[in-house]
Formats: C-alpha cells, sequence, structure tokens
C-alpha cells in the first residue's frame, strides 16, 4: 500500500483502539466518594473563617530566636 493510504487508516485505529481502552477504564474504574468525616475536617481546614484558637498562649515555644532582637532601634 502507498504511505497515503496507509496513514490515515493507522490513525483510526490507534484513535479507535485508545477511545475502546479509555471507555474500559472509564466505565470500569471504581466510583468511591470520600466517607463523610473526611469531609468535614477537609472542610473545616479549607474554611478561612475557622479561627482556631491555639491550646495554650502561655506556652512555652520552642523557637530559639524567640528573645533575640534583631532591630536596633528597638
Amino acid at each position: 500500500m502507498e504511505k497515503r493510504k496507509l496513514t490515515p487508516i493507522v490513525v483510526v485505529v490507534i484513535l479507535v483502539v485508545l477511545g475502546y481502552f479509555g471507555y474500559q477504564f472509564f466505565w470500569t474504574s471504581q466510583e468511591v466518594a470520600p466517607d463523610d468525616e473526611a469531609l468535614q475536617e477537609e472542610a473545616a481546614r479549607l474554611n478561612p473563617f475557622n479561627q482556631e484558637e491555639p491550646a495554650n498562649p502561655f506556652e512555652e515555644s520552642n523557637n530559639p530566636y524567640e528573645g533575640i532582637k534583631t532591630n536596633p532601634f528597638e
């Protein structure tokens, strides 16, 4: 066969094969929804208006540079 006649046939065969496997993958994949608890935790984490207060505001910090002043004009 000539190359001009063979190229469209190869392209059509590749598209059909990819379409078939894509269809099989789409319809055989499991539909699993996340559980409600995980959705609520994620919604609470992403909520910009959710104000989480620290457990103890007077708790000692682990920051070793907290007491060091870096501004000489303070």
